[in-house]
């Protein structure tokens, strides 16, 4: 699960392989929330903060990976059960 804290707030499931989306993220500063694995055995990350920005009626366009990319340039560390429960205040 990825939950995306900020003005906009959402959470997608995002099966192995698969892709989702979230729309309509309004402009601000945002952080990532993810929980990977399966109940009793997740493991959880916090991203960087980031700023999405409009220009006019348009706004920025993201794609965030949950793996590894060689050239990515969004960083992350590890994080915790109780951190990821409270992003949800």
């Amino acid at each position: 699960m990825a939950r995306l804290v900020g003005p906009t707030r959402g959470e997608v499931y995002v099966p192995n392989g698969a892709r989702n989306s979230i729309s309509r993220v309004a402009p601000g500063e945002y952080v990532i929330y993810v929980r990977y694995g399966t109940p009793g055995r997740y493991r959880y990350t916090r991203g960087d903060r980031f700023h999405v920005e409009e220009y006019g009626r348009n706004y920025s366009s993201i794609t965030i990976t949950l793996h590894t990319v060689p050239v990515g340039n969004y960083s992350y560390r590890d994080s915790s059960e109780a951190e990821f429960e409270q992003s949800l205040r």
